[in-house]
């Protein structure tokens, strides 16, 4: 079984990352993809992110200023650009898995595409979401401003 993990290295660069997998390793091989996977996130987030998870989670408590709640909404439209770069990552692979089926074994439910485009749409939503509260926060700098 042949696992393509895309990552995010610095600079906004992709690489590819290609592990082979025996048969009887699916398990395992599925398990550092996820590893893999989850780790990549954190790391492109981490290093570009305006603000850290522990600054969001300071000023969510504390935000009372134009300027606090400008950096909330920069780091939201931050997020949301990063999960829409994640989205249009996953439709590029979709549409490789469907220009090139036969290269892919199709296990009966998700295939590999639909797995992409579900993910896809999930990171789609979330970017909107956090649209949605950049936007929120910009309205409570103005009101703070007041």
């Amino acid at each position: 079984m042949s696992v393509v993990v895309w990552f995010r290295g610095k600079g906004d660069l992709f690489y590819m990352l290609k592990h082979q997998c025996s048969t009887g390793g699916k398990f395992l091989c599925l398990v550092a993809l996820a590893v893999a996977l989850s780790a990549s996130g954190a790391r492109a987030a981490e290093s570009n992110a305006p603000l850290t998870k522990q600054q969001v989670k300071a000023l969510i408590k504390t935000a009372k200023t134009p300027e606090d709640h400008m950096k909330l909404a920069r780091f939201y439209w931050y997020e949301a650009d990063r999960l829409k770069s994640e989205a249009k990552d996953h439709e590029e692979m979709e549409a490789d898995y469907a220009e090139n089926p036969s290269n892919h074994p199709v296990p009966k439910w998700p295939t590999l595409g639909q797995h992409c485009k579900a993910l896809s749409a999930d990171y789609r939503k979330a970017a909107a979401e956090a649209e949605q509260m950049a936007s929120l926060h910009e309205e409570m700098a103005k009101a703070a401003k007041k």
